[in-house]
């Protein structure tokens, strides 16, 4: 089973069954070859994961945050959102929003076609960086890379490969797991329709 990036369910202490708003957005190119590529960092001095946790902080926005429900990659089906409120072990509250989107081949779904996205906002900026820092105690790889000019983090194990920004109040993270692939074949494409809706700050 494809680790779920939040925290263990014993923080959810909220399922809301909160309506999500339809994102019209331009047909996705089909294709697994998306051009990207791994950069250095413009400032040396900070990790991956350090740059993401020192980005600029947003308080949690009153409404659900808008999702890519339309211009999907051919055979893509998006599942029923789940949005979720949990609290840290410091006590402090997050907010996710969670949809995945499926890819059947023979009526079967690998793990490299189950595509989840998740958005997460925060009750301050140190709930962030300690749910960062419960993130990188699971054992990622963390490295930047540039998608179609904008910087993001790749974070990946022998199972995984994700996406994660910044922009305005969430902290963006899109994932797969991985069957047979070192890269998810479908993250960046799902990662170039997210960062158009949501460009990092």
């Amino acid at each position: 089973m494809q680790t779920r990036l939040l925290l263990v369910s014993v923080l959810i202490c909220l399922v809301q069954g909160c309506a999500t708003v339809p994102v019209e957005t331009p047909k996705a190119i089909a294709t697994q070859d998306i051009p990207t590529q791994d950069i250095p960092t413009s400032t040396p001095q900070l990790t991956p994961l350090e740059w993401i946790q020192t980005r600029p902080f947003l308080e949690v926005p009153p409404d659900q945050p808008d999702l890519v429900l339309s211009g999907l990659p051919d055979g893509f089906e998006p599942q029923d959102p789940q949005h979720e409120v949990g609290t840290l072990p410091s006590g402090l509250e997050l907010q996710m929003t969670h949809i995945e989107y499926q890819l059947a081949i023979d009526n079967q779904v690998q793990a490299e076609n189950n595509v989840t996205v998740e958005l997460f906002a925060y009750q301050d900026a140190e709930a962030r960086i300690e749910h960062l820092t419960l993130i990188a105690g699971e054992g990622y790889s963390w490295e930047f890379q540039q998608v179609e000019e904008n910087k993001v983090v790749r974070y990946y194990t022998t199972g995984v490969d994700g996406r994660i920004w910044i922009s305005g109040p969430y902290m963006i993270v899109v994932r797969s797991g991985l069957n047979t692939s070192d890269r998810g074949p479908w993250v960046d494409t799902f990662t170039i329709l997210y960062l158009n809706l949501y460009p990092p700050n």
